[in-house]
């Protein structure tokens, strides 16, 4: 036992100093934070990537309350932004008084630490230690220019801010700690044409049929407009039956263009990469550290994608299990080609609409807001990836990779055509609401407008 605990430490203490080769910036810069801020996001995509039960809703909404934790822990040292205290529903911050001694290392990395703990309690030994070490390894790089009073004060405090947004997730049953009850074996389907059914090759209870009923962020989701899907029909002339035909035809043969642009926005690969929605956290992170805006806004960007991609997963999963609709490989097999495989297995979960799609759009359009619509842009998420093509791909803006990653679900043959648009449609409504929450202080007129 004392031999596997040693290992376990070693491979973390590497892990940790492979995450800091470069010389540590001064005590309190705006460098340190920002090495601070990028290193937990980092370290986030890990843990989405290793931790057995982490789907793609699930994610989303962790990635928001850990950056919603972090912005309002850096409040009391960005002077140009306001708290979200009064926006959230139940969530109520004003008993929390600012200490005098602070310091914004210290804070984020306590805030970071105990938020990563939490959302990630079910994660694997090896990656908890990951979150201690780092922990660790910052504390002690502050303490050599901090005093123990600015320390303890700041860390006390941000535990504070921490605790009560904790407290506040746990008040919706849904949502927290749904890691432990993703499935729901009395939820029923019909086994008729056009209902989703458990995949043959790997069958699988629905993942978080009750997703619709979480407790979203900022939008209502009974404000949100949804189209209904497309009527199922064998019937040839059918838009059904000739989305489906789309499919089918896209894949006899899959081009070497379009198995690139499937594998390089795939994400479903549990182990080897993170979830769809936390995809576009390392689209966030790369941005970050290329444009390198001050600490405000670098809070600001994770925080409303977090939020843009949590409420977006609740509308989408709450339409998937009220229309219930088959995945394009059941059809197929059913009305043209009983024999036909689709590029990947499909996720186990109905297909309309496209989550990918929705994620996608949301943080593309909250990314355009604050980074501009012609941001031009090469992804490396997958660049060491060797057991698919990760090869990075560039873009002219994150509206094109939106796109992309929407068509490459149609081109990997788990979505039709219909699902990605309406995906699209929801992602980038969703996003346009979240854009237009008005952090700075200068505008005390309006939070946002729907």
């Amino acid at each position: 036992m004392r031999i596997q605990f040693i290992s376990i430490i070693s491979i973390g203490l590497l892990w940790a100093l492979s995450c800091s080769k470069e010389k540590m910036p001064t005590f309190d810069s705006d460098a340190q934070v920002a090495h601070i801020i990028q290193q937990w996001n980092n370290l986030f995509l890990d843990l989405d990537r290793n931790t057995p039960n982490y789907r793609p809703p699930l994610a989303a909404r962790s990635f928001a309350y850990i950056s919603l934790i972090a912005y309002e822990t850096a409040i009391p040292a960005l002077d140009q932004y306001r708290s979200m205290n009064g926006l959230l529903n139940g969530l109520n911050l004003k008993a929390i008084k600012s200490p005098i001694n602070y310091n914004l290392v210290d804070a984020l990395n306590a805030s970071y630490a105990k938020s990563f703990r939490y959302f990630f309690s079910s994660a694997p030994l090896e990656e908890i230690e990951k979150i201690n070490l780092l922990e660790k390894y910052f504390h002690a790089s502050s303490l050599k220019y901090a005093s123990i009073n600015y320390s303890d004060s700041s860390i006390i405090y941000a535990n504070s801010i921490t605790d009560a947004i904790i407290s506040w997730s746990s008040q919706d049953p849904r949502g927290d700690r749904a890691d432990f009850h993703l499935y729901d074996s009395c939820y029923k389907i019909e086994d008729k044409p056009g209902f989703w059914r458990s995949p043959k090759l790997h069958p699988s209870l629905p993942i978080l049929p009750h997703w619709g009923e979480v407790r979203p962020f900022i939008i209502d989701p009974s404000l949100i407009k949804v189209n209904p899907p497309m009527d199922y029909s064998i019937d040839k002339s059918s838009q059904m039956y000739k989305e489906a035909i789309e499919v089918y035809s896209m894949s006899q043969p899959l081009s070497e263009e379009n198995k690139w642009i499937s594998e390089f926005w795939s994400d479903d690969h549990h182990g080897l990469t993170f979830t769809p929605a936390t995809r576009w956290v390392s689209i966030t992170n790369q941005v970050i550290k290329i444009t390198k805006p001050n600490i405000g806004k670098q809070l600001e960007s994770y925080l409303k994608v977090g939020l843009a991609l949590c409420d977006a997963g609740i509308v989408v999963w709450k339409t998937k299990y009220k229309y219930k609709r088959e995945r394009p490989i059941e059809f197929i097999n059913r009305a043209i080609n009983s024999h036909w495989e689709s590029y990947h297995d499909s996720p186990p979960f109905p297909t309309y609409p496209s989550g990918h799609s929705a994620f996608g759009a949301s943080a593309a359009q909250v990314l355009s807001q604050l980074y501009g619509n012609e941001f031009a842009f090469t992804d490396f998420s997958h660049v060491d990836r060797r057991e698919f093509n990760g090869s990075p791909r560039s873009f002219i803006s994150f509206y094109d990779m939106a796109k992309e990653n929407a068509f490459s679900r149609i081109s990997m043959g788990v979505h039709y055509r219909n699902d990605c648009e309406e995906g699209l449609r929801i992602g980038f409504n969703i996003g346009n609401i979240i854009s237009k929450i008005n952090l700075l202080k200068s505008n005390e007129a309006f939070l946002y407008n729907k």
